[in-house]
């Protein structure tokens, strides 16, 4: 991917920024989990994906896959994080604020693309941050 295509990708990921962050928690949930269960659905072809750009061999890309599973089944517990609640021990009327970001950008590295990208952008799609 070049700086051309990269744009491209920004531009149309642009607009559904502020409907990914109104989501409800739960809605932002399912669709990590479901990101989970297409990396199963789909890993032959990203096992020959990550063969050919990056000479992956399959256990590599098995081991890139379940660990990316995992961290979005994890991220999909923190969707709840956000918002504003009593800091325990804090003086009255002191409040913790989880505080959305406009977005994010994350590139990953080529030697582990699939772990290292959903690493970068589980926990900020889970709290409603989009990413790109």
């Amino acid at each position: 991917m070049g700086m051309r295509e990269a744009e491209q990708a920004t531009d149309a990921a642009v607009p559904g920024f502020p409907g990914w962050a109104e989501l409800p928690g739960s809605e932002r949930a399912t669709a990590l989990i479901r990101a989970a269960e297409r990396l199963t659905q789909h890993r032959l072809e990203l096992a020959e994906l990550a063969a050919q750009e990056v000479g992956a061999s399959a256990g590599w890309i098995a081991l890139n896959l379940s660990i990316a599973q995992r961290m979005l089944m994890q991220a999909a517990t923190l969707v709840g994080a956000t918002g504003e609640t009593p800091v325990t021990g804090a003086p009255a009327n002191t409040r913790h604020r989880g505080r959305r970001q406009p977005a994010y950008v994350g590139i990953a590295p080529w030697n582990a693309p699939v772990t290292l990208a959903v690493g970068a952008a589980a926990a900020p799609l889970a709290l409603g941050t989009p990413w790109f």
